[in-house]
């Protein structure tokens, strides 16, 4: 069951506040689970589970995972104290937008979001962080009672401080912010919709890669700059800034490149599997099935 039910929810508002081309291209586009998506959805799962008193099978879980999971959990239970614990819910504005919260402590007026982040990589601060301010909108419409909402994330797998970053949010400014979301959300939505001016960390969980024009036109920015191998720089003092941050942007762009490669790749492969009169010929007795 989607219950998303086709519209845009606060995990993927940041992407589309950025590119709103994106939501219309991924639109009938199938979720296509990672390992990291994997391995995060199954963590959360244990959070829920432990907080809400059931039993449940940790299976071949790495001893890392399970200590960030303990984390976690203890975590909530110092920042709940003896308040109401709700985990895994989701919420909606009407049937503009939704979002499920990983956990919502509330008491009184007062409310308190939690969101788990698995993976290794810095998050975007709680302040900026266009999720959790989704988060925040959802919980004071649908909880009239709360005038306070402070929004928080748990990292326990980052490298470095993991203290919960927080930010707040009053009741006071929930109409100037949900108005623009609307305003966003209208721009995604609108025939018109336009790219993001350029590739970037937005592009990470689009699942609209391998039809994407920008991405489509990296690759070609790529394969037209591949003669740089061929070609010799004389580095100097005053050359030197000016080179590195064209590798970093080089390097940026061919990563890209690859990815979008490989998702081609991949929907070819599967294009091939179900239609095997397509003229495409599938190499045979590899783990992966190769063109």
């Amino acid at each position: 069951m989607d219950e998303r039910k086709g519209k845009i929810s606060a995990s993927g508002f940041s992407r589309v506040a950025i590119c709103p081309k994106s939501w219309q291209l991924s639109k009938g586009l199938p979720s296509e689970d990672t390992a990291d998506s994997t391995r995060g959805t199954k963590l959360h799962s244990f959070c829920e589970q432990i907080l809400n008193g059931k039993e449940f099978d940790l299976g071949d879980t790495p001893q890392e995972d399970i200590d960030a999971v303990k984390w976690c959990v203890k975590k909530v239970k110092e920042i709940a104290f003896d308040a109401k614990i709700e985990t895994e819910l989701r919420l909606w504005i009407g049937d503009l937008i939704s979002g499920q919260i990983d956990v919502l402590i509330t008491d009184g007026d007062l409310a308190t979001i939690i969101d788990y982040k698995f993976g290794v990589n810095p998050v975007d601060e709680a302040e900026h962080n266009f999720q959790l301010m989704i988060y925040a909108l959802l919980v004071l419409a649908n909880f009239p009672q709360v005038e306070e909402v402070e929004v928080g994330i748990l990292a326990p797998c980052v490298f470095g401080n993991k203290e919960p970053p927080t930010a707040t949010y009053y009741r006071s400014k929930y109409d100037e912010l949900l108005a623009k979301v609307k305003a966003v959300i209208a721009r995604a939505e609108s025939v018109d919709a336009p790219y993001c001016k350029d590739i970037g960390s937005h592009c990470q969980y689009c699942r609209a890669r391998a039809i994407c024009e920008k991405q489509k036109q990296n690759v070609e920015v790529v394969c037209g700059e591949s003669e740089l191998a061929n070609k010799s720089f004389e580095i100097t003092s005053d050359n030197v800034q000016t080179l590195a941050k064209q590798v970093k942007d080089w390097t940026k762009r061919m990563n890209e490149a690859q990815k979008t490669v490989n998702a081609i790749k991949d929907g070819v492969i599967k294009f091939a599997l179900e239609n095997p009169d397509c003229g495409v010929e599938l190499k045979k007795g590899a783990k992966k099935k190769n063109i």
